[in-house]
């Protein structure tokens, strides 16, 4: 629990998997970014305990990349997460993880599209090596390309790098597309945990808690309920079009 001069999070019970991408979701003013600056130690609660496994490194990529930059250049920026500052082909390496040329390397962190500068956050991050990435609303100010970048890049660090990430967001249409479970917070409590497939395609519990559910998945709905059909949950259109053109066929 947490609390200001009201509740903010009370009796949360959660365990985030190691090696799993995990969502966070909700309304605006659920406790989302409280719960995340608990789990990166940025906050104390006021009731109860967050453990950590011993020596796990947490990393946190905020909402406004801007907030994380303080130097004049990206250089300088991933260097200072560096041990040994002159290892410029770790810096050349992480940034290019991120999807950005050594070109970048002088150029002003705020300077760059709002696609740039969350890459480069990112890879302020990863120069650190941390076991856990903690990412608060990666997809606002992106467009379509941009957010298949990001999903791109957390997919390698799950299934290459073995990172466990948390990802708050109200971007439902993103989170569908990779995350492994989702948690529900609704009016500072945890009312709904699970599977991907379990909560996002739960209509009734998301509109219930003022969730709009993925477009496939309304999609998928009206299909079932105009059709007589049952197409299953899908969270990749291509796969999903196959499906309808069976039963049409």
């Amino acid at each position: 629990s947490f609390s200001y001069e009201t509740t903010v999070l009370k009796d949360i019970t959660a365990s985030f998997e190691k090696g799993k991408i995990s969502a966070i979701i909700g309304p605006s003013g659920s406790g989302k970014t409280t719960l995340i600056e608990l789990l990166a130690t940025f906050l104390k609660p006021s009731h109860g305990t967050i453990e950590i496994e011993k020596n796990k490194r947490i990393g946190v990529v905020f909402e406004f990349p801007d907030k994380q930059f303080f130097k004049p250049t990206i250089k300088e920026e991933l260097k200072y997460g560096l041990k040994n500052k002159n290892n410029d082909k770790k810096i050349v390496d992480v940034l290019e993880m991120v999807g950005l040329s050594e070109d970048f390397l002088e150029r002003s962190p705020h300077c760059l599209s709002n696609g740039e500068k969350r890459r480069v956050a990112i890879a302020t991050i990863l120069i650190t090596n941390p076991d856990v990435i903690i990412l608060d609303e990666p997809t606002v100010g992106l467009d379509m390309n941009n957010k298949n970048n990001i999903i791109r890049l957390l997919k390698i660090l799950k299934t290459k790098y073995n990172k466990t990430i948390i990802v708050v967001s109200q971007d439902i249409d993103f989170i569908n597309k990779f995350v492994d479970n989702v948690y529900v917070l609704h009016n500072s409590q945890l009312i709904f945990t699970g599977e991907r497939e379990k909560v996002l395609n739960n209509i009734d519990v998301l509109k219930k808690y003022n969730i709009k559910p993925p477009k496939i998945v309304e999609f998928i709905d009206k299909i079932n309920v105009k059709k007589g059909v049952n197409v299953i949950y899908r969270d990749d259109i291509n796969d999903l079009l196959k499906d309808i053109y069976r039963y049409v066929k």
